[in-house]
């Protein structure tokens, strides 16, 4: 379901959770609002949102400890994915390009599946687009949207966030 549009029916949670990064894919600041009021209408009072983003002063670097695809327009090859159902393997390939003044990503994914001889299957070419938004915009728009700071994570290890170097920004935010 489209986040912006959320609709669980009457019941209340104490908790959600929209994982991946998927609120980068919201471009613009409306969007983010209209995701985090959908929420919140969701939780119960003291119920709390937990997301992940991108860290964009790490991530516009193209690199942390972990690796990231740098954001300079050129062809990038990641890791072949071996199909086991099939004997195949799956590769895939992308370009990114990053716009400062906006925050916003874009570019093109392609995915060359393989037959165990190794020839071509099917290809399919994916356009992407996210945002990487900064902790002051998503902290920012979460008190617009009902909610507090419960704590702001760097890593799916838990380790607190340091700005200049963890790779992730993970929210967890209690709905007041």
């Amino acid at each position: 379901m489209d986040v912006r549009r959320l609709d669980l029916g009457p019941a209340r949670y104490d908790w959600a959770f929209v994982g991946l990064h998927a609120l980068a894919e919201l471009a613009s600041e409306g969007d983010l609002l209209q995701a985090l009021r959908r929420v919140a209408t969701c939780l119960t009072d003291g119920g709390v949102f937990s997301c992940s983003l991108h860290n964009p002063v790490v991530r516009a670097r193209g690199a942390h400890r972990g690796g990231y695809t740098a954001l300079d327009g050129r062809w990038h090859d990641f890791e072949p994915v071996q199909l086991p159902e099939s004997g195949g393997r799956l590769e895939w390939r992308g370009r990114y390009r990053y716009e400062p003044d906006s925050g916003m990503v874009s570019g093109e994914q392609v995915y060359r599946e393989l037959d165990d001889a190794g020839r071509e299957v099917a290809q399919v070419e994916q356009p992407v687009r996210f945002r990487l938004f900064t902790a002051a915009e998503i902290e920012e728009a979460a008190e617009r949207c009902g909610f507090e700071l419960v704590s702001r994570l760097g890593n799916y290890d838990r380790s607190p966030c340091e700005p200049t170097f963890s790779p992730f920004l993970i929210y967890e935010l209690r709905k007041r």
